[in-house]
């Protein structure tokens, strides 16, 4: 079988293939940071709400992963498939409609596979047999995302042990995952790309450690804008896109080049032209702190919600960062730590996060999911089968 080829930075090669299964102120440089107002709490409500829709979860409890679904934008979730023991680990998923969905993990270390539903989730075939890479080649995958049935993207990077270089990877389909194509990038060792967007007209984003990629057809071709954006030292985990061309990055730290030592590190990066300019747009209390911005949702070119590690509020902006109000989560009293691990909104009203409670004795680990249906102004607890013990990702049907 062929062997996995490198392609320079800027338009990328593809080789097609089998993968082992498995800051910034105004954008000019000065460093003068967005002036946002002071935060607010909202009141929790304890009145259930009325969000619908359906929405698709990765459930991880003591025998293995699940998807579970809810018909009623996640107020409530049932069990639709369970992974056999022994088989992938589920990590991320992306749905287009209400049946087709994928979803990506590993069975372990270093060794990643692709499933694809095409009945809402109830039965998963495997698309790894799709991808050509040579036996001794490995893929470690992060993230997923799928702009329509046809067109997707995977990221991550290729596990390169002899030369302990892990090269980030990024696989791409135009035909729903009956074959991907493979992209890796040479030169970039350890970095690990681990969110992805991509819109319908064939803009996206990809993040690592110090890396930004972007693709304008649609995940054929990708270009390194890393040194467009002056980023250096920065942890990059999360990244979001609209059709009305906004872009979201969030991590840690994200600096800029010729900013002088004292200056702002912003935890938000935002660009609302395309990427013509990027503004620093963290929340206040996010900004210039050890924080890490873990998820990002964005659905216009004014609303965007963001989570942060060790964070029990959600941050909420309805004019693109300027202002970020805090709204409140009903965690409960229960001692332990909060893990929000992801969100999606369906619209500027619908929206869930889920995660997952670590108690401090031996208990098992408690699940968590929150539903809005007034975008966040309220947040309520939905309910999962009683055997989860988590929920690790989340996917709002658009």
């Amino acid at each position: 079988m062929p062997k996995i080829r490198a392609a320079a930075w800027g338009p990328l090669l593809m080789v097609s293939g089998f993968v082992c299964l498995a800051a910034c102120g105004d954008g000019s440089g000065s460093g003068a940071a967005a002036t946002p107002t002071v935060t607010v709490t909202p009141t929790v409500s304890a009145t259930p709400n009325t969000v619908g829709g359906r929405v698709f979860a990765l459930a991880f409890h003591a025998s293995g992963r699940s998807v579970v679904r809810s018909e009623n934008g996640g107020q409530s979730f049932a069990r639709v498939f369970d992974a056999d023991a022994g088989g992938p680990q589920l990590r991320r998923l992306a749905f287009v409609d209400e049946s087709r969905g994928w979803a990506i993990g590993s069975r372990h270390p270093g060794m990643s596979s692709i499933l694809h539903t095409s009945d809402g989730g109830v039965s998963w075939v495997s698309q790894t047999e799709n991808i050509v890479v040579d036996d001794e080649t490995l893929v470690r995958l992060q993230d997923i995302a799928f702009s329509s049935a046809e067109r997707g993207v995977a990221v991550g990077s290729v596990v390169d042990v002899p030369a302990l270089s892990d090269p980030p990877v990024i696989l791409s389909t135009v035909d729903g995952g009956a074959e991907w194509s493979v992209l890796t990038f040479p030169g970039s060792h350890r970095t690990t790309l681990q969110s992805v967007c991509l819109t319908a007209g064939g803009t996206g984003l990809a993040v690592g450690p110090s890396r930004v990629v972007r693709t304008d057809d649609g995940g054929a071709t990708w270009r390194d804008i890393t040194t467009e954006l002056e980023l250096f030292g920065t942890d990059l985990r999360t990244v979001s896109c609209t059709e009305t061309g906004q872009f979201w990055i969030g991590g840690e730290s994200v600096r800029r080049l010729g900013l002088m030592p004292g200056s702002s590190h912003e935890t938000v990066l935002f660009s609302p032209d395309d990427g013509g300019t990027w503004l620093g747009r963290s929340p206040p209390s996010l900004a210039n702190t050890q924080d890490v911005v873990t998820s990002i949702a964005s659905i216009d070119e004014l609303n965007g919600w963001a989570l942060a590690e060790d964070h029990t509020t959600v941050f909420h902006t309805d004019d693109a960062g300027a202002t970020w109000v805090e709204q409140a989560l009903p965690v409960g009293a229960a001692p332990g730590r909060v893990h929000l691990n992801a969100l999606d909104f369906r619209d500027s009203q619908r929206g869930v996060i889920v995660g997952v409670t670590v108690p401090e004795d031996e208990s098992p680990n408690r699940p968590l999911v929150f539903t809005t249906a007034d975008g966040g102004d309220t947040w309520v607890r939905g309910t999962v089968p009683d055997d989860v013990r988590g929920l690790s990702d989340v996917a709002f049907v658009p």
